[in-house]
């Protein structure tokens, strides 16, 4: 943040702030988010008998870690 001093004994922010005016979206936040819904459909889907069922609940415990970093981070 610049401080631009003028003729008043004190400091005055400038008018233009190109930082406040242009919003960043928190990806990491949706992305947890989505990684979290696939997780818990995972475990849905591990109760549907797929072939490779031994595989499913390591599947969603990885999603769900990698939803759980993602949301940390984002928060």
């Amino acid at each position: 943040m610049c401080l631009v001093l003028s003729r008043r004994k004190f400091a005055t922010l400038p008018r233009v702030m190109p930082d406040a005016i242009r919003r960043r979206r928190n990806w990491d936040l949706w992305w947890g988010l989505l990684l979290a819904l696939a997780a818990m459909l995972c475990n849905a889907v591990f109760f549907l008998n797929p072939p490779g069922q031994r595989a499913i609940p390591w599947l969603s415990l990885l999603l769900g870690a990698i939803a759980l970093i993602l949301l940390c981070r984002g928060l």
